[in-house]
């Protein structure tokens, strides 16, 4: 179903004025971008935690020739080889190295704007692209060396080919994205059902146990082991919470669903707010093909809710925000471009898209300028109080920077007016409409019919 332009929109196109006009704003646009991106690219990257654990291995594999027999899939961080060998021609291997997430992003970016250029409009497209810059959670996680952005990059890009129509190269980086992440093979199994279904194809199915192989694959000819043993007894510190300190699969199913979602420190309702948008009739007008991408990038973050909501780390660690569930950014992304340009009729239906805009924004400021910053309390004394940096929002990382500040850089500054420049470059469209709807209702009430029907 190929994606056709509104009847207005084409005989905009024939006007040389619309021309130049479409010209600037793509220039606009792309400018914005690039701005984001050496914002981006000028920060410091902070390699810690796991993250550190997947550096080590690379620069041992690489330097020494040592089998990596860290826990972790070594997949993600292999791919990252070239600038380590860049970094280090240049002296500086660990700096090079981890601007490996930035890099991902960039391809994304690209790859997304390949794969959707001719079922997007143009500038619904521009504006998704813009937001997973500025108003989402990759801006944080560009900040540091985890596995989160590789599984999120490829199987984003891989499934919006594979909606496409059966492709390998849709299929191939899913399932390598997968096998960087294991625990994202729920997510895998709900889009290969859901593929399975529409195109009553049972070879797809074919992709999970290749996977599952796969995965085994690479932990045992790395240790020895079966992967199995990666993560057995895995648990951490016990606190006052009644089911901390028990290892693997063992936190309540229903806890870990409403914490993951509702939780005011790490719930995807606050990260990834454009989830709540109901977008579903304004993507089957733009075509089939942008409707399939989307549903599968849903049932991909609900794949990855079943399986971590028994996790006893749901929460994804000492670490900013949802860890785990960056790849909600990229559909919420989508929800909020898509509705952004065709607004929706109701007054309070656009106040609740200024709003999500609003929040999405900030997630991007928070986890770039502020992250962590004066929550030393989450991880003192082996954690004790931790939770209250997952449940209340005076300690949660999005809302503490409301209760005591930081000083800020200049380059915090320029982050922040780039976050305030995407908001209003996406919401203009809705601010539009807002403005009509308001000059309409003063020009009635101006109109003399409007009050000669009053009375004493």
């Amino acid at each position: 179903m190929a994606l056709t332009e509104p009847d207005d929109q084409r005989r905009g196109d024939a006007n040389p004025a619309h021309e130049d006009s479409t010209r600037v704003a793509i220039l606009l646009d792309l400018v914005l971008m690039a701005a984001g991106i050496v914002l981006l690219a000028t920060s410091s990257v902070t390699i810690f935690g796991d993250a550190a654990t997947r550096y080590q291995a690379l620069t041992g594999f690489l330097s020494q020739g040592t089998k990596p027999a860290m826990r972790y899939s070594f997949a993600g961080p292999l791919f990252s080889a070239p600038l380590y060998f860049i970094g280090n021609a240049l002296g500086d291997p660990m700096t090079w190295t981890g601007r490996y997430n930035l890099v991902l992003l960039v391809l994304l970016l690209f790859a997304l704007w390949l794969l959707l250029r001719r079922r997007m409009q143009s500038r619904a497209l521009r504006s998704f692209l813009l937001l997973l810059i500025g108003a989402s959670m990759f801006p944080a996680h560009i900040l540091s060396y985890y596995g989160e952005t590789f599984t999120a990059v490829l199987v984003a890009a891989g499934t919006a080919a594979v909606a496409a129509g059966p492709s390998l190269w849709g299929w191939a980086p899913t399932m390598l994205g997968v096998v960087n992440t294991p625990a994202a093979l729920g997510g895998l199994a709900l889009l290969t059902f859901k593929k399975m279904l529409d195109d009553k194809r049972l070879r797809y199915l074919l992709a999970l146990p290749v996977v599952i192989g796969l995965i085994q694959l690479d932990y045992y000819s790395r240790t020895g082991h079966p992967v199995s043993a990666a993560y057995a007894n895995d648990a951490g510190f016990p606190t006052i919470m009644p089911y901390s300190g028990r290892p693997e699969f063992s936190y309540p199913f229903g806890f870990g669903v409403l914490s993951i979602l509702f939780s005011f420190g790490k719930g995807l309702v606050f990260f990834a707010p454009g989830l709540l948008l109901p977008v579903r009739a304004r993507l089957h007008t733009l075509g089939r093909h942008l409707w399939d991408t989307y549903l599968l990038w849903l049932l991909f973050v609900a794949g990855l809710v079943l399986i971590y909501a028994r996790w006893w780390a749901w929460y994804g660690g000492l670490y900013w925000g949802p860890r785990l569930f960056l790849f909600a950014s990229i559909p919420a992304a989508m929800a909020i471009a898509v509705a952004a340009e065709r607004p929706s009729r109701s007054l309070l239906g656009r106040i609740l898209l200024l709003a999500v805009l609003g929040l999405s924004v900030w997630v991007a400021i928070n986890g770039f300028v502020y992250s962590q910053a004066n929550l030393d309390v989450c991880f003192a004394n082996n954690y004790a109080l931790e939770h209250l940096c997952w449940y209340t929002p005076e300690f949660s990382v999005l809302w503490h920077p409301f209760v005591q500040t930081k000083a800020l850089t200049g380059h915090d500054i320029a982050f922040i007016l780039f976050g305030a420049a995407v908001f209003v470059r996406v919401a203009l469209p809705v601010l539009a409409t807002i403005a009509h709807d308001v000059a309409t209702a003063l020009g009635r009430l101006r109109a003399p019919a409007s009050w000669t029907a009053w009375r004493l």
